[in-house]
């Protein structure tokens, strides 16, 4: 079977507009962009589309919360096209029960026996109280936040209640999202 990906015609790596085409054939839907907008001139008449245009998510000035939809789905695709294309890909993300907490990590990424979480913001100085209630849950040493920050590490200690938990947080910008596989692949030979 081939994925989304293969028949679009994608290399692993591409980042341009052409990943929109892989939505066409199964591949991921941006959160936010209706389900039948399945290619570039539906794209462009969903500004028609009354249901859409009244989600206060999508109103005029609602730039934080597009350029957040816009993060999280590009690093989405490069999660996709860093696989070995023998893989399936396929995207994970973890969410407590609501009766526990609202937290929300938006991408699990595995390497060998690890989980590793990923959490993707657009904006500098964002919260990272979803990475903190993953790493108390779990007891993960390591995470990852994806933005616009220079490359890090930080060493860091997950507060939640009575519950505490030293980790590491690595901080990658955009551009370095491609090189994930990588950092956990060290990440793993290190602890092993």
């Amino acid at each position: 079977m081939t994925s989304s990906i293969e028949i679009a015609g994608l290399q692993p790596g591409v980042t341009d507009m052409s990943l929109l085409r892989s939505w066409k054939y199964g591949g991921l839907i941006c959160p936010g962009v209706a389900p039948h907008a399945t290619d570039m001139s539906s794209l462009r008449d969903l500004k028609k589309n009354s249901e859409y245009s009244k989600h206060p998510q999508h109103a005029v000035g609602a730039c934080e919360s597009r350029r957040g939809i816009v993060a999280e789905q590009f690093v989405g695709q490069q999660l996709l096209c860093s696989r070995p294309g023998y893989l399936n890909p396929e995207l994970y993300y973890w969410q407590p029960p609501k009766s526990e907490s609202q937290a929300e990590i938006d991408y699990l990424f595995e390497q060998g026996s690890t989980i590793y979480p990923v959490e993707v913001k657009s904006a500098k100085g964002s919260s990272i109280k979803s990475i903190h209630a993953y790493i108390i849950k779990k007891q993960a040493d390591t995470a990852f936040r994806i933005s616009s920050s220079k490359p890090s590490i930080q060493e860091l200690t997950a507060k939640i209640s009575q519950r505490e938990k030293n980790f590491s947080l690595i901080n990658l910008p955009f551009y370095m999202v491609n090189r994930l596989e990588r950092f956990t692949r060290l990440l793993d030979q290190e602890g092993a």
